[in-house]
């Protein structure tokens, strides 16, 4: 089993947006950051929403069933570059996998059904992601994942946003859920 530790990254240029969107005028007043009404200045109190606020943060985890847990695993390790880190222990096999030092990405191994649990069996075959589309992640080192990528041989599909000149690179792990990797302006054509 592979294992690396990775040193936290310094706040890329996506969470610099994302911190932008939580210090906005509504996320201040404890609304949710792109309240309508907050961005037009209609509201001055929560009042004026009913009294309720949004208590969501970031997203913390997605958690995939794969129907061959190690390939899966090694997909996300060797080509994607996340680190196998630490999991409790949950009475069934699995992954935690790390990105920046948070676990990012949880891997089910086979395990009992139980009351409130569904259990994909290994053999079922799911088309695309369901109306999940895809993941992203922030990265860096834009010629070295494209590298990485080609080097395992997966297929990629890469463009530029427009206005934006920040690229992206999209791919899919071995049961076919989309992952996007988004990289800075400044890299972009490298």
């Amino acid at each position: 089993m592979k294992r690396r530790t990775a040193a936290r990254a310094a706040p890329s240029w996506f969470d610099e947006l994302t911190m932008k969107a939580t210090q906005s005028p509504a996320a201040r007043k404890g609304c949710v950051p792109l309240c309508p009404l907050c961005l037009r200045g209609e509201s001055s109190s929560l009042d004026e929403h009913g009294g309720t606020t949004m208590g969501l943060g970031i997203l913390q985890h997605y958690t995939i069933e794969p129907a061959d847990l190690e390939a899966t695993k090694d997909f996300y390790v060797d080509v994607l570059g996340l680190d196998v880190g630490e999991r409790p222990p949950l009475g069934f096999p699995g992954y935690w996998l790390y990105s920046g030092g948070v676990a990012t990405v949880h891997l089910l191994g086979p395990r009992a059904p139980r009351a409130g649990i569904t259990v994909r069996p290994p053999g079922m075959k799911l088309e695309h992601t369901g109306r999940l589309d895809h993941i992203a992640f922030a990265a860096t080192g834009l010629a070295g994942v494209r590298a990485r990528i080609r080097q395992h041989d997966v297929p990629f599909r890469e463009q530029v946003l427009p206005r934006l000149g920040a690229t992206q690179l999209f791919l899919h792990d071995p049961d076919g859920v989309g992952v996007e990797i988004n990289f800075p302006p400044e890299e972009t054509g490298t």
